[in-house]
């Protein structure tokens, strides 16, 4: 849904450009997409932060403009999650992308895909929050441009229909226990996940274990998919819930490890040597005197 009316950029007509080559604007130049996302768009301070940097990488808008993404918005832009392989990613962005104002800045100039990720990254490095919400989105990937500028610059502007491109996904998705949740489990443990954020900020994830004197920690670093990597943990913590596995995967990613399971160095062991074979990151220590004594540090 459209919050406010098309605003041009100066002097950067949007125009088509031949099947198969990149999007351009009037003056010849790459079009590409700098999505601000609900904890972006609300965040204060980084809008005005975004436009010195679109000005600084030498980008001119052709048109911005604020919005609510509805779930086919969201499956526009991320077509691998609609596709079946990663329920868990599909859940969990759907809630946070729906959630919340947006804003959608198409942009054209020289190396526009380029300088827009480079404009991804220092946004991520200096305001992002977890993998799970990283405030701004662009397309990378060559068969998701053209659709993305498409999608923000044609379709929803001008209520026009929105052909989604074709994205089954590469990266290994959901196995095993979790694949065979329904998909009512799923959507109600991801819910359950986004009110506690919004409640109580992503520090307040913290999967409770009982104390031990050496554990097993998952640690960041998976190349995998979420879903591939939480199905790893649904594998060989059957007693886990799909909320407990989705707080440990939070809690790693704010804290740089969550506290998987506490027994003997030698069950910690066999646990964490299980999950680095399946090419997650674990290892199994002595648990610190403190979270041996408080289950948690403070």
């Amino acid at each position: 849904m459209r919050h406010d009316d098309h605003t041009p950029g100066r002097g950067s007509a949007p125009v088509g450009s031949p099947a198969g080559g990149p999007p351009r604007d009037r003056a010849g130049d790459p079009l590409s997409v700098l999505l601000l996302k609900p904890d972006g768009y609300l965040l204060p301070g980084l809008r005005p932060h975004l436009d010195r940097l679109i000005e600084r990488h030498g980008l001119r808008v052709v048109t911005r403009y604020t919005l609510t993404l509805d779930a086919a918005d969201v499956e526009d832009v991320w077509p691998k999650l609609a596709a079946g392989p990663y329920p868990v990613a599909h859940q969990l962005t759907l809630h946070y992308m729906t959630g919340g104002t947006c804003e959608a800045i198409v942009v054209a100039g020289p190396d526009a895909v380029a300088r827009c990720t480079a404009i991804r990254g220092e946004v991520r490095r200096d305001f992002g929050d977890t993998v799970f919400a990283n405030r701004l989105h662009t397309p990378t990937e060559p068969d998701e441009i053209r659709p993305c500028v498409d999608k923000f610059l044609t379709s929803l502007p001008h209520g026009l229909p929105h052909v989604r491109h074709h994205d089954p996904g590469t990266a290994r998705g959901a196995f095993g226990r979790l694949a065979a949740l329904p998909s009512s489990a799923i959507r109600a443990a991801t819910l359950d996940v986004w009110r506690q954020q919004r409640r109580s900020g992503w520090h307040s994830f913290r999967l409770e274990t009982a104390p031990g004197a050496h554990s097993t920690y998952l640690l960041p670093g998976d190349s995998h998919s979420v879903d591939y990597g939480m199905s790893v943990i649904a594998e060989v913590l059957p007693g886990l819930t799909l909320h407990q596995i989705i707080t440990a995967y939070i809690e790693m990613d704010v804290r740089g490890e969550s506290r998987l399971h506490s027994g003997t160095a030698e069950e910690t062991l066999h646990l964490a040597d299980r999950i680095t074979a399946a090419g997650l990151f674990a290892r199994a220590r002595a648990t610190r005197p403190a979270a041996a004594a408080t289950d948690r540090p403070a």
